[in-house]
């Protein structure tokens, strides 16, 4: 089943290609999906760029990110790091997330060389929300000050990590899963909090 999967989606990706480019050539083209499995680089090269959608407050953690843009990082593809307003999930109206959270998590993408989403969603009364906008303005007006900074720059990295994840499947899964995160997530804790650069 997992082979027809891929191949589905693989089908699925490339049709999507054709008819697109067809009407735009070069049209950017980003097939969402909440993770970015590491050592599948050829899921990752189905997408014209990638989007890291991560929302620490939201289930991901704050350990997320970072270890997928340091990932992202290898593939040679242009990618950003998608963060929300909200403070829990998507959807969730009335709830704001704390302005220092969107601050560090906008910081955190240009910091990782990711550009950087704040996504949103229009509420269903169809009007726009200006603590919204008030929020995550403040958060790019930030961002913007950086920016000279953020562009054309090049990744350096001191040490190289070998994610469980990557591993071929029959080893993974004789691991338990959350076992296996965890190593990863252990790693990228001990890299980052030593300053050390990582691929």
């Amino acid at each position: 089943m997992r082979r027809l999967w891929e191949d589905t989606f693989a089908n699925y990706t490339t049709r999507v290609k054709e008819a697109t480019h067809a009407i735009k050539p070069g049209m950017s083209i980003f097939h969402n999906n909440g993770h970015l499995t590491r050592g599948r680089r050829d899921l990752a090269h189905m997408n014209s760029h990638l989007e890291l959608e991560s929302l620490p407050t939201g289930g991901w953690g704050y350990d997320h990110f970072p270890l997928s843009a340091r990932y992202a990082q290898t593939l040679g593809m242009e990618y950003l790091g998608m963060t929300g307003k909200f403070h829990t999930t998507w959807g969730e109206f009335g709830g704001y997330k704390h302005p220092n959270a969107l601050r560090y998590e906008a910081a955190l993408s240009i910091a990782m060389g990711a550009k950087c989403s704040i996504g949103d969603q229009l509420h269903p009364n169809g009007l726009m929300d200006d603590a919204t906008y008030t929020l995550i303005g403040a958060a790019y007006k930030e961002v913007e000050e950086k920016e000279a900074w953020c562009d054309n720059v090049t990744a350096v990295a001191d040490v190289a990590v070998l994610s469980i994840e990557s591993m071929p499947q029959p080893l993974t899964e004789e691991l338990d899963n959350n076992r296996s995160k965890l190593a990863d997530v252990g790693a990228t804790r001990l890299l980052l909090e030593g300053h050390y650069l990582f691929d």
